[in-house]
């Protein structure tokens, strides 16, 4: 078991194929002999927030339709509070001295 915090461009990689992706799937697909899921993925809950607006580039480009961008957003939004731990963004964390302070944190406390 391995712990991952995926910020958006990596969350991102795993609903949209791009060069990355594979790897991206590999972490967040593992399961062992029975089936369970293998590695603990963090992300800051303002990474709900930027996928959506990296989701919205994607379909502005016109690398995706709008019928997918929806769908995306959709998958992307029914598994990221189930997959991931997300870590509060707090007004303290962004006025820190030190921010790399709380890197080693455990969110769930």
């Amino acid at each position: 078991m391995s712990v991952y915090y995926f910020d958006a461009n990596v969350q991102v990689k795993y609903h949209l194929p791009e060069p990355g992706s594979t790897w991206v799937w590999q972490i967040v697909d593992e399961v062992d002999a029975a089936g369970n899921i293998v590695n603990t993925l963090f992300t800051a809950e303002i990474s709900l927030v930027e996928v959506a607006a990296a989701i919205s580039v994607v379909h502005r480009v016109g690398r995706i339709g709008r019928r997918l961008r929806d769908v995306t957003f959709d998958k992307y939004m029914k598994g990221v509070t189930t997959r991931y731990q997300l870590i509060p963004i707090t007004s303290s964390l962004l006025h820190t001295e030190n921010p790399f302070d709380y890197a080693y944190l455990d969110p769930v406390l």
